[in-house]
């Protein structure tokens, strides 16, 4: 009987650079209807994951009623700047773990990061 490995969990998502826009990165998520996008350095190294939950509050800021001239542009500009210069930023880091990792192993990995807080994983 064959060990079962994080192989069989993994589960593909969409990718991103971290100089992509919020607006972009919106898009990907209506399109994907995923909610959560990887994101990649220059060299395709993944460096964190956006979470829709992440997004919630920028798109919340846009649909408020009576939102001044003011308002309204520092939105739109939130909407163009890259993903990097977000505040408060919306890239959470990751942990890289290979797929050949098997299940057993994993706890292990886990146990041992206990009380670090809830991270996400890569694969």
């Amino acid at each position: 009987m064959a060990t079962p490995s994080l192989k069989e969990c993994v589960e593909p998502v969409p990718v991103c650079a971290m100089t992509t826009s919020l607006a972009t990165v919106i898009e990907i998520f209506r399109i994907s209807g995923c909610d959560a996008i990887a994101i990649v350095d220059e060299a395709q190294q993944p460096m964190g994951v956006v979470n829709l939950r992440r997004i919630l509050p920028y798109l919340m800021s846009m649909s408020k009623l009576g939102m001044s001239k003011l308002e309204v542009g520092r939105a739109t500009e939130d909407f163009s700047q890259p993903l990097s210069q977000l505040n408060p930023p919306v890239i959470e880091p990751i942990a890289i773990l290979p797929v050949s990792l098997t299940l057993d192993q994993l706890w292990m990995y886990l146990d041992g990061e206990a009380g670090m807080g809830n991270g996400e994983w890569g694969m």
